[in-house]
């Protein structure tokens, strides 16, 4: 059997993660099918006008108060959606610790994605920057790595090192100095492991989220995918690579995630298909849903605003599948699992060359 996955996201910024006014990124999927789909959007908001029924033309208009009936109305179908979301903010740290303190793990015989121990460590020094030291540093740390990641060439890279050798000399907890140290020093060795003027590619966003919206489903459905996307999103940028991780010649293996989950591949997507969302109405769907996560886990979005999103989401929409990457208090409980073979990223780059 084929179950069809209809997918769209929100606050996309291109390689831009420290975007001020879209701090989250969203990616809403649904099996609702369009026809079920157009008639919650209409029954919900019945005097709209626009091509496709689209959140930043509902919620700055009349049409906004019919969301608490999108809300009411989404709740037959909360086992069926799922929603991934991003702190693009807690994404830029994520990155710094995976190849500014993973590479060093690895070589000295670390599990470092075992049990989700990068996560978990990310998290930590989260909190420790956040909350436990005084300088409050951490906007300005990944302020400077996104200026490195973004324009990435060997002078650029240098100027970071030198940044975090400055941050490190300022930061009070032990632990904390500890791990900035060892990202600046990592810098000297990153040209050796990577291709620095390639390295703008990590920062991907769009293929990532897709996956793991792909996974949850995967995880939670036996049948094959047709996954159908709005026709200008970003995401095709990376299809070959999105072809290549879902198809069905993947071998089958049990891959770790990032939190420490598993998930069995292939993943077993038959089929990738772009469609106009004006002329689907689960992908709108899909953009109110996802749109709303944005709103709902943006902290600048306070007052009445807040007070009538809090009154959406209780309607029906907090009963949703979600996950993501935002900083938790699930730290670390003891040193990482040593190696006793591959890793997830060794996983991966094996069971997907051998297609």
């Amino acid at each position: 059997m084929i179950k069809k996955i209809y997918i769209d996201e929100s606050g996309y910024t291109g390689h831009n993660y420290l975007d001020v006014d879209q701090p989250i990124f969203a990616v809403s999927s649904t099996d609702i099918n369009p026809q079920d789909a157009e008639a919650i959007l209409k029954k919900s908001f019945p005097n709209y006008k626009g091509r496709e029924f689209k959140l930043g033309n509902i919620w700055n208009s009349v049409n906004h108060q019919g969301l608490t009936l999108f809300s009411k109305l989404f709740e037959e179908h909360s086992s069926c959606t799922f929603t991934y979301y991003v702190d693009k903010n807690y994404l830029v740290l994520i990155h710094m610790v995976e190849w500014l303190i993973e590479p060093h793990q690895t070589r000295a015989g670390i599990d470092f994605y075992a049990d989700g121990y990068c996560r978990k460590l990310t998290n930590y020094l989260h909190y420790l920057l956040t909350v436990v030291e005084s300088n409050k540093l951490l906007p300005e740390m990944v302020k400077e790595y996104q200026l490195f990641s973004r324009k990435p060439n060997l002078l650029a890279l240098d100027k970071l090192k030198i940044k975090l050798e400055k941050f490190s000399e300022i930061i009070q907890h032990p632990i904390a100095k500890l791990i900035i140290r060892d990202m600046a020093i990592m810098c000297e060795h990153l040209p050796k492991i990577t291709d620095i003027e390639e390295f703008k590619s990590t920062n991907e966003l769009h293929l990532t989220t897709f996956l793991s919206s792909i996974c949850w489903w995967r995880q939670n459905f036996k049948e094959d995918f047709h996954v159908i996307h709005d026709v200008s999103s970003n995401f095709k940028r990376q299809i070959d690579i999105w072809y290549n991780v879902t198809n069905s010649q993947v071998p089958p293996y049990l891959h770790p995630l990032g939190d420490g989950s598993f998930v069995q591949y292939p993943l077993r997507v038959l089929e990738t298909i772009s469609q106009n969302s004006e002329d689907n109405y689960s992908i709108q769907f899909c953009d109110i849903v996802a749109g709303l996560c944005t709103k709902y886990l943006d902290n600048r979005v306070i007052g009445n605003q807040r007070i009538f999103l809090q009154k959406i989401m209780a309607g029906g929409l907090l009963k949703m599948k979600v996950n993501g990457l935002r900083p938790e208090r699930i730290f670390p409980e003891g040193p990482p699992k040593k190696r006793t073979g591959p890793d997830a990223v060794d996983l991966m780059s094996k069971n997907i060359g051998r297609q």
